[in-house]
């Protein structure tokens, strides 16, 4: 699953699937959206931080890192135990 053609194509932004729309909502707050989306839960303290430092360090453009955290979820042992 980690990098299939499937994969590949959830985790990007482009082609409009689920990870552009989270993005492009502006009342949603991503992290937390991801976090529902693939484990039914809101990302603990911990969790919210790294992403928030990530999303800092990339300096203004969060797409990269969105991606990047999307498809960690999607390959984790949460999500594949989960689904």
């Amino acid at each position: 699953m980690m990098n299939g053609e499937l994969t590949r194509q959830a985790t990007s932004l482009k082609g409009g699937g689920f990870l552009s729309r989270v993005t492009q909502n502006p009342k949603a707050a991503p992290i937390n959206q991801l976090y529902l989306a693939a484990f039914g839960r809101r990302p603990t303290r911990a969790e919210l931080q790294l992403a928030n430092r990530l999303l800092a360090a990339q300096g203004g453009d969060p797409a990269p890192v969105l991606e990047d955290l999307w498809w960690a979820l999607l390959n984790s042992n949460e999500f594949i135990s989960n689904h």
